[in-house]
């Protein structure tokens, strides 16, 4: 080889996610995040058919904040 180094995605990528339901609401999913203190989770199979999912709170602050900037109370 050229005597570079090869880095495989098992050296950069982290363990630090929650796995949740397929049918969690968003202000579910969120509570969980915050009581786990990840950034991550790994969405559930909704049925076998189903794909697993993942959602990241950019994700969350893109799509729902962004368009939704002030929350009814106690729904985050």
């Amino acid at each position: 080889m050229n005597g570079e180094i090869i880095k495989r995605v098992s050296d950069v990528m982290t363990n630090d996610y929650i796995l949740v339901d397929g049918l969690a609401t968003i202000a579910e999913a969120i509570a969980e995040l915050k009581e786990s203190g990840v950034r991550c989770m790994v969405v559930h199979k909704r049925h076998t058919d189903d794909e697993y999912g993942i959602l990241l709170m950019s994700d969350v602050a893109k799509h729902v904040v962004a368009r939704h900037p002030t929350p009814p109370r106690g729904q985050f």
